[in-house]
């Protein structure tokens, strides 16, 4: 390993590994650091910091296509992958916090509706009360 590669934190490369094989048969990476943080499980601001630390160093790189949407690739510059980590796991925690987060805004919604619809039952009632009045 060499000096360089030997300073990639094990979550860097864990993005680069999960770019990799998400990029494997010619797909589009189009993930937003909020995204990829979630995939692997980390925090935001922290993954945008290594994100451009990856780009700055060579590892990855970071495009747009023509609906301006940012598009991360990798470089070719070597690096040593996780072994043994799936990434059919990352995918699955990927997809139960899309889960979890769906629900919140079901529920959210859900409120929403429930206190609208009471609102408009008050307004019948003031509207019925200025009827008989």
């Amino acid at each position: 390993m060499s000096e360089r590669q030997g300073k990639l934190t094990i979550t860097e490369r864990l993005i680069l590994t999960y770019i990799g094989y998400k990029t494997n048969r010619n797909f589009k990476f189009f993930m937003t650091n909020e995204t990829l943080a979630k995939a692997i499980c980390c925090k935001t601001s922290s993954t945008k910091v290594m994100v451009n630390k990856l780009v700055r160093e060579g590892y990855l790189i970071k495009n747009r296509d023509d609906k301006d949407r940012r598009q991360l690739s990798l470089s070719g510059r070597e690096f040593t992958p996780l072994d043994g980590v799936n990434m059919g796991n990352v995918e699955k925690n990927m997809l139960e916090h899309d889960a979890q987060d769906q629900e919140q805004w079901a529920n959210y919604y859900k409120n929403e509706l429930n206190e609208a619809q009471i609102r408009i039952k008050s307004l019948e009632n003031e509207r019925d009360n200025y009827k008989t009045h």
